[in-house]
């Protein structure tokens, strides 16, 4: 009987401590929902996030916005007068080029060769409705390594193309390849997904208010 009282003390206790930790933000945790971070977060995985320590540019942040129904998970690519640009898909902050090496670039790939790599682990939101011109040509996101092996081609979009969402969040004629230049205003954070091709991000949503940050992704 003592047992069992001590283990259900313990127990509650234990329940309690993480809904405090919870509720404070020092420990908390969230499901990844979507394949925006692909590959450094598979969708539906769980992160665990703490509001203890600072964040910086290149980290992943969790936050909430009002174009979202829950939190969501982004990389911090600028902060508080940070530069943001893009130029034919590279990314510049403060006018250097970044070694963008989470970026998971997208592909063009011929039909034939669709059907044959579609169940491979190296590519990542493949489907055939991802279709880029008429039959014949797919849209993949894909390991750099293994879309070199094939000989793809990176789809970059190019000055003309047009991205309505983008125009009315920054009344620019930019797309999601070439973007900026952006200054970051104060108490704003500007994020992108890795996954660069499949991501409703900060270039068409537009900047995270600081207050909304709910902590850093700690693993």
């Amino acid at each position: 009987m003592f047992t069992n009282r001590k283990t259900a003390i313990i127990f509650t206790a234990f329940i309690l401590f993480l809904i405090i930790i919870k509720s404070t933000g020092l420990f908390n945790w969230y499901n990844m929902v979507t394949n925006t971070m692909e590959p450094a977060i598979k969708k539906h995985s769980n992160v665990f996030v703490s509001n203890l320590f600072k964040y910086d540019n290149n980290d992943i942040i969790v936050f909430e916005d009002k174009y979202f129904s829950e939190p969501v998970i982004f990389r911090l690519i600028g902060k508080t007068d940070d530069k943001i640009q893009i130029k034919s898909g590279a990314l510049f902050v403060n006018g250097k080029k970044v070694n963008d090496e989470n970026k998971l670039p997208e592909y063009k790939v011929p039909r034939g060769l669709f059907f044959q790599i579609i169940e491979s682990e190296k590519i990542f939101h493949s489907y055939e409705p991802a279709q880029l011109t008429y039959i014949d040509t797919f849209r993949v996101a894909a390991y750099r390594n293994y879309a070199k092996s094939l000989n793809l081609e990176e789809l970059i979009y190019d000055k003309s193309y047009e991205e309505k969402e983008i125009e009315e969040t920054y009344n620019k004629k930019w797309n999601r390849d070439n973007f900026g230049p952006l200054v970051i205003p104060k108490s704003k954070l500007f994020v992108l997904g890795d996954n660069r091709g499949n991501s409703i991000d900060s270039r068409y949503f537009g900047l995270v208010d600081i207050e909304y940050v709910k902590g850093k992704v700690l693993f």
